[in-house]
């Protein structure tokens, strides 16, 4: 509830940010909350002059408005360009119409009751008044059938269109691919799923069904909720007090639990952490998910089966659904016809309104069509790749996947290099989209080798290993002779273990530097990245001996310096690592992070001095640091300098009370004083703070309980 409320008032307050200062609210106003704040009030039959013509002329002002009214909220159902399905596309406005329709019943109401042939027959009433009325009373009973049916005529046959030959025969052909048995099916969009529910209620068919929305499904109060409302609904989750958000890696096995038990099908092609170990089995529009192998990062390839079953849906779409789509979209070069529709059109300004449900449907192919067409490319068919770009792009014009695969496809199909690499930023070709998540969501995947790099570097950056190495993959295809990609490819491999994959790929660089066109920056990234793959291969002396050759020469760039005390860092040989860090600072004394690293090496070297004397230098340059004022306390500790290293921790703890680092340090100095009391205070208070099932804990809780026993 919660989480819907956060959305509702998210959505109204990006209303409102567009409406403000803007005529648009005016105009919106106008025909809702106008006109019933009007008829909402008792108003007197004149405003202070009560003689005759006084009184006739404030009746006429009122029937005038109450005509007024009634006019403008009926044409506002026939969606003119200022009423709120046109101003905002997409959104609802419920409540305007709800609010419209009530001034439309009040007005027509008002005029039946004033213009009533009753009140008409009265003898006293001027001739001309009386044929008023009438024509009055008769011109509301006309509008009254009119109006709804030129709604009619205006969208039964959309609403036919859409919910019966669209809508069901889309839900019917994804519902075909479904494996048989029980399912569960995962949708990342919340509407897509309502809709497939609906569906499959409608044809009795929910029983051995369970829905997944993914975006809810981070919340244990959905799966709560999910246990009341769908039978069979696992308990993974019900049963915890805990009810904050579930990680990734719980859902994930949620999922990998689920699997034992039932199919699982996607309603959309995703991407995300549960492709981390899963992987998407395209069928139509719908995709089911079997687990990743594990002893292969790679995608698994579609089947040849797999190929005939897709191009026979694909296939069958063009012939039966996309004839039927296309005329569902709207083309504003379109001439109305009929002609007496046009002209009606053109008398009220009203123009072809847009179906907006068949406009998500067209989406939901598009994204589905470029999806299988890069699965194709990937097979070495872009001849039918191109078949289903063209298609992407005929529902979704706007698709910036479906485009910039289509610029590749066809330079690729022509024998023509590569496009050149974009001179902006990636992200400045996404238009309307903000970022990486929004476009691959709504688009697809990109198979183009500028995008799928950037692509895959985005995953990385998420954490999202998996699909990283895999687009890495695809760009080194795209492009074989671009260096770059097989770099970030070996890097990959390496934190994935695979270090002698990583290896490989550098080996390979080397024996073809010519054609990759290394040169001595490009040198620099392959010594970091061959001498990482041998610390994690166990080759130690190898990424050693490799790294000081590499550091003797006098043109090393600070760049692999750097790497170098990193790796070193990383792998133990603080002896090596001070030596350059000496280097470092005998260029820039003030480089605080040589200092602070310098000292932590030369602690973890015992040399205990000098890290008091690197880590002093380093807290003096940057006092905030907590990091390195840690350290120091932990250096003027091993010194036997009690006090001054009381004093750091007692600055750290003034910052961060709940630190239990800090509470260890203060027990340890405190026991070393021998102050047993003081001690176990703080002890206890580490207990409280610290990450429960480390070894250091168990030590701490032993000590806690020395401290606690009676002394013999």
């Amino acid at each position: 509830m919660k989480e819907q409320l956060r959305g509702q008032k998210a959505t109204l307050g990006a209303i409102y940010g567009f409406f403000k200062d803007n005529y648009r609210v005016v105009v919106i106003a106008a025909t809702s909350i106008v006109p019933l704040f009007f008829i909402a009030l008792k108003w007197k039959s004149s405003f202070g002059d009560n003689s005759p013509t006084g009184i006739l002329i404030t009746k006429g002002v009122f029937h005038i408005v109450h005509a007024l009214f009634l006019g403008v909220c009926l044409l506002v159902l026939f969606s003119p360009p200022w009423s709120p399905r046109q101003i905002l596309p997409g959104m609802p406005f419920l409540a305007h119409y709800y609010l419209g329709a009530l001034v439309v019943g009040y007005c027509a109401g008002y005029f039946l009751l004033v213009c009533s042939p009753a009140l008409a027959t009265r003898s006293r009433l001027h001739p001309l008044l009386r044929i008023v009325g009438y024509l009055g009373w008769g011109a509301t009973v006309a509008m009254l059938v009119i109006v709804p049916l030129g709604l009619i005529a205006r969208n039964l046959n959309q609403i036919s269109l859409t919910n019966a030959r669209l809508l069901d025969a889309c839900m019917e052909r994804t519902v075909g691919t479904f494996p048989t048995g029980p399912l569960m099916i995962i949708s990342d969009d919340a509407r897509q799923l309502a809709v497939m529910r609906a569906h499959l209620a409608k044809t009795g068919r929910t029983q051995d069904a369970l829905f997944f929305d993914t975006q809810a499904g981070t919340y244990i109060d959905y799966h709560l909720a999910q246990k009341s409302s769908q039978k069979g609904w696992p308990e993974t989750f019900t049963t915890t007090t805990n009810r904050g958000q579930i990680r990734p890696i719980y859902l994930i096995g949620f999922l990998m639990e689920q699997l034992q038990k039932r199919s699982l099908v996607y309603l959309q092609p995703t991407f995300g952490y549960y492709l981390e170990r899963f992987e998407l089995n395209p069928h139509g529009l719908a995709y089911p998910l079997s687990l990743a192998p594990t002893n292969s990062f790679r995608d698994t390839p579609p089947t040849a089966a797999d190929v005939a079953a897709n191009e026979k849906f694909w296939s069958e779409f063009d012939r039966d659904l996309l004839p039927e789509l296309q005329k569902s979209l709207l083309d504003e070069d379109a001439p109305v016809t009929p002609p007496l529709k046009a002209y009606l059109y053109a008398k009220l300004h009203l123009s072809e309104e847009r179906n907006l449900t068949a406009e998500a449907l067209a989406r939901q192919y598009a994204r589905a069509s470029t999806y299988w067409a890069v699965q194709m490319q990937k097979l070495g068919q872009w001849d039918a790749a191109a078949k289903h770009f063209a298609r992407s792009l005929v529902l979704a014009p706007k698709s910036v996947a479906a485009e910039m695969n289509a610029e590749f496809n066809t330079t690729r199909r022509a024998g023509k290099p590569a496009p050149a690499a974009i001179s902006k930023s990636v992200e400045d070709r996404f238009g309307r989209y903000n970022d990486w998540n929004s476009v691959i969501g709504d688009c697809g995947p990109f198979d183009d080798p500028r995008f799928t790099f950037e692509q895959a570097r985005v995953f990385l950056k998420g954490g999202l290993y998996r699909q990283a190495y895999n687009n890495f993959i695809r760009a080194t295809e795209l492009e074989p002779a671009a260096l770059t990609p097989q770099l970030w490819l070996a890097d990959v491999n390496i934190q994935l273990g695979q270090p002698a994959e990583a290896l490989r790929i550098i080996g390979d660089i080397r024996a073809r530097a010519g054609d990759f066109g290394v040169g001595s920056t490009n040198e620099s990234q392959l010594i970091r990245i061959e001498a990482a793959a041998k610390f994690r291969s166990g080759d130690k002396q190898g990424a050693r001996a490799l790294l000081e050759n590499a550091l003797a020469d006098a043109n090393t760039t600070d760049e692999l310096r750097l790497a170098a005390t990193q790796l070193y860092l990383q792998y133990g040989l603080f002896a090596e690592a001070v030596a350059q860090f000496d280097f470092a600072l005998a260029k820039n004394p003030a480089d605080v992070l040589s200092q602070a690293n310098r000292g932590y090496a030369c602690l973890q070297l015992n040399r205990i001095p000098e890290a008091c004397e690197s880590l002093s230098r380093a807290v003096e340059l940057d006092p905030s640091n907590s990091v390195v004022r840690m350290n120091r306390a932990i250096a003027l500790f091993r010194a036997g300098r009690y006090d001054e290293s009381r004093a750091d921790y007692l600055e750290l703890l003034a910052t961060a009370p709940d630190a239990y680092q800090v509470h260890f340090g203060l027990g340890e100095l405190d026991l070393a004083k021998k102050d047993k009391a003081a001690a176990l205070t703080h002890f206890e208070s580490y207990l409280k703070f610290a990450p429960r099932h480390t070894a250091e804990y168990l030590s701490v809780s032993n000590r806690v309980v020395e401290l606690k026993s009676p002394t013999p």
